[in-house]
């Protein structure tokens, strides 16, 4: 949507103004892929986990179908937690740690122990004593475990009592109530089992998730460990354009301890007001790698050229929520072409677009073509849908653009910096406002806007019926240095 764009110049921010405890978190949650959850202690219920979420001892975490999740030990210790798996933090001190993996396959790489401490890992049917090593339990039917040992040695203990020692390249199956045998050595299809699971789960680690569903704690949590790794950070207090004083916090952040992958970076905000809470989050995946944001940003504005680019957007997700509801939206799938129909051959073009209210999509297009095919050219090569009663079946672009032009209106006059898109949607009326304001809620007009631009902040309200959180709307106000620190904007 046209109106979009708004969102890659403005929102993204996080509470400065949060106290950091003093305390060394012991796990941190430096990975959450898909549908993870965890428990604070035993009698907590299980809620949403998310990348940068903090877990202490009595904690559980589990992983449901085509879900992972990675955690590191404040030792430094890695678990890598594979689908349909859930793990217990027993006991972690200094002398002794203890886990229990109560079901499904988990990955350990455990730091080396020093003289007289202790690492245990527990299954239904065994006990593992580690000192330092690389390690998979997989947890199967009736409780059998199998263990694999990459690197190091294991003492493994069966439900019978005898200890065995488990070294690299070896492994062993506990049943209940059945003497173990002796450990074997991988076959070959284990090795090469094991290898493209370990690819596939490190591939899936550099995978960010756009997650709308967290509360404002959890909001809060994640914030305050992401700006401990900010590279860019802002924050100040304005008045909206309804009055309302909003403390606007914002920073941008890269690197695998927050679940990135060398080619991305995210952008946070968060405003905060007496009576509701707002945030968004962008997350661009680029081409290739990069050493630095201000080097990405190069590339994020790069759409046709003469010559191919240096880098390139892959992907660009947004989310935004009022920690009730949420919008999603994105261009993913994005290719460089070699485009002769424009003056600028080599032309940037995305194979698919989602907007989203609560999940449920409301505009979108493929390409045209069957399953595999690509957009070439646009014009043609676009099907879109939109979740609107009054219209049936796919849309050209061109119908599209006619359809999406009879929502956009300007309600403040052509020379005022507000417009608007109304859209009658499935679940309701849908309406999204763009402001320009300054520090005290004024929406300048074309002339002043254009005489200073950086002076004005900018603020984007999505209002629709099928919402039930505040008002039914999500409202999210960005101020803009941040972006002329990051290189996003010259």
């Amino acid at each position: 949507m046209k109106s979009k764009l708004f969102a890659v110049l403005v929102c993204l921010a996080v509470c400065a103004g949060f106290a950091f405890s003093a305390k060394t978190p012991k796990v941190i949650v430096t990975s959450s892929y898909g549908k993870v959850f965890v428990k604070l202690n035993q009698t907590a219920n299980w809620t949403k986990c998310y990348t940068g979420m903090t877990l202490d001892e009595n904690a559980s975490i589990k992983t449901e179908a085509k879900a992972k999740a990675e955690i590191m030990l404040y030792d430094g210790s890695k678990l890598t937690i594979k689908p349909k798996s859930e793990m217990f933090i027993k006991i972690l001190t200094d002398s002794q740690k203890a886990l229990e993996q109560r079901a499904g396959k988990v990955r350990y790489k455990i730091s080396k122990l020093a003289q007289g401490r202790s690492f245990e890992c527990k299954t239904p049917t065994a006990v593992c004593s580690i000192r330092g090593t690389e390690f998979s339990m997989d947890i199967g039917e009736n409780d059998q475990t199998e263990l694999k040992v990459f690197e190091g040695l294991v003492a493994a203990i069966g439900t019978d009592g005898k200890e065995f020692e488990v070294g690299p390249g070896k492994k062993m199956e506990f049943l209940t109530n059945v003497p173990p045998e002796d450990p074997s050595s991988f076959d070959t299809e284990d090795n090469e089992e094991e290898s493209k699971n370990q690819q596939e789960s490190e591939k899936m680690a550099t995978q960010a998730e756009i997650n709308m569903d967290l509360s404002k704690e959890a909001v809060q949590q994640m914030a305050a460990t992401e700006m401990k790794l900010a590279e860019y950070q802002q924050g100040k207090t304005i008045i909206d354009v309804f009055g309302k004083r909003v403390r606007i916090e914002e920073y941008i952040v890269r690197g695998s301890a927050v679940g990135l992958g060398a080619n991305q970076y995210k952008m946070v905000v968060l405003n905060s007001r007496k009576d509701r809470f707002d945030w968004y989050t962008w997350i661009p995946t680029f081409a290739n790698n990069f050493t630095s944001i201000a080097e990405a940003n190069e590339w994020v504005g790069w759409r046709n050229g003469d010559v191919a680019p240096d880098n390139y957007l892959l992907s660009t997700e947004f989310g935004a929520s009022n920690t009730v509801d949420n919008s999603k939206w994105g261009y993913t799938g994005g290719r460089v072409i070699d485009d002769p129909s424009i003056a600028q051959t080599q032309n940037l073009v995305f194979d698919n677009y989602y907007f989203k209210l609560n999940d449920v999509t409301m505009i979108s297009y493929v390409p045209a073509g069957a399953a595999g095919s690509h957009i070439n050219n646009f014009s043609t090569d676009a099907v879109w849908t939109v979740n609107d009663p009054s219209v049936s079946g796919t849309m050209t672009s061109a119908q599209f653009e006619t359809w999406y032009n009879t929502g956009y209106l300007l309600p403040s006059g052509d020379d005022k910096m507000h417009s608007r898109f109304e859209f009658g949607f499935a679940g309701g009326t849908y309406t999204e406002d763009t402001y320009s304001i300054d520090d005290y809620g004024k929406v300048p007009s074309l002339t002043d806007y254009a005489g200073d631009k950086l002076k004005y902040n900018m603020e984007l309200v999505m209002f629709y019926d099928g919402f039930t959180g505040t008002d039914k709307k999500i409202d999210l106000c960005v101020e803009p240095k941040i972006f002329m620190d990051s290189g996003l904007v010259k």
